[in-house]
């Protein structure tokens, strides 16, 4: 015998209904791997993702570096250097990452350090900016952006971009 037509319809929807919600509940669990990532054209060659962000200082530079945890270890995804000489960190006052220091060095250097990547240097920068929002204080966590892009060549990284706001402990 067969069953009505809308007791048909009720199970094919009810299994349409039933896919979606794990389709759904796959798409929106949550995720494996780091929590945050900067953003820009070099995220497209290079894993810019990271679980943390850390101020280092000394009287000579400060530097933000975005860490990922593995199994044995971390990574530094990317690491912004800024050499002070001629400057200093001061909230809401932009580094000029470009910028020629007294010296004659670039005040700003990329880098990182990521477990069998070869790539641990950048070329130099084309403009790029470091801000705090507050004065980096011992024991604190300060908020920040940085924007960056590394002038042309034939380098992996020459042309791209790297951006974004982080939140990072200083010990």
């Amino acid at each position: 015998m067969r069953e009505p037509r809308n007791t048909l319809f009720t199970r094919s929807s009810a299994g349409l209904v039933t896919a979606g919600v794990c389709f759904a509940a796959l798409g929106c669990g949550p995720q494996d791997g780091p929590k945050y990532r900067l953003e820009g054209s070099l995220g497209v060659l290079l894993d810019l993702r990271y679980d943390f962000a850390q101020v280092e200082m000394s009287i000579e530079q400060v530097a933000v570096v975005f860490a990922r945890n593995r199994e044995e270890g971390q990574d530094t995804a990317m690491k912004v250097t800024a050499n002070l000489l001629g400057a200093a960190v001061e909230a809401d006052s932009p580094l000029d990452l470009a910028e020629i220091t007294p010296s004659g060095a670039q005040r700003g250097v990329i880098s990182r350090n990521v477990f069998e990547d070869p790539r641990k240097t950048f070329p130099k920068l084309q403009r790029g900016r470091l801000v705090f929002r507050r004065s980096p204080i011992s024991g604190e966590t300060v908020p920040g952006e940085v924007s960056f892009t590394f002038e042309n060549g034939t380098d992996l990284a020459s042309g791209r971009t790297v951006f974004g706001k982080f939140e990072a402990s200083v010990p």
